[in-house]
């Protein structure tokens, strides 16, 4: 979205953007949508029914985009788009990292448990054979 947002900002029609966006992203799926969402551009179809056809944003942001092609503020609404799309991504990953950090905890004390009595074990048959 950070790219639609910028590339919209400097001028570019939205289905130039589109192009560039392509280039830029990573994801398989998410390429495959796009290039789906600039056949239908091709074909004549609005930018607003082609995004919320797309699947890739949610409702809110659907409406978002909606309002801003009718008030020209489209640059403004996708660079919004962005920023709360990376913050819910954001929080998601320390909700994640939370979840995660217990369980890794105790997987550590057990190992460093088990090391402990790999060493002590044999220094304990030592000491009694004495």
């Amino acid at each position: 979205m950070m790219v639609m947002a910028a590339m919209l900002k400097s001028g570019m029609t939205p289905l130039a953007a589109m192009d560039t966006a392509m280039e830029v992203v990573t994801d398989s799926r998410v390429r495959q949508r796009l290039a789906e969402m600039r056949q239908k551009l091709e074909s004549g179809e609005s930018f607003q029914k082609v995004i919320s056809e797309s699947g890739l944003l949610p409702q809110e942001s659907q409406a978002m985009v909606a309002l801003s092609f009718r008030s020209g503020l489209n640059a403004e609404a996708f660079e919004i788009i962005g920023e709360n799309i990376s913050y819910s991504t954001e929080r998601q990953m320390v909700s994640l990292v939370a979840a995660i950090e217990p369980s890794l905890i105790a997987v550590m004390c057990v190992l460093v448990g088990i090391i402990l009595l790999a060493v002590m074990l044999p220094l304990l048959g030592f000491l009694t054979s004495i």
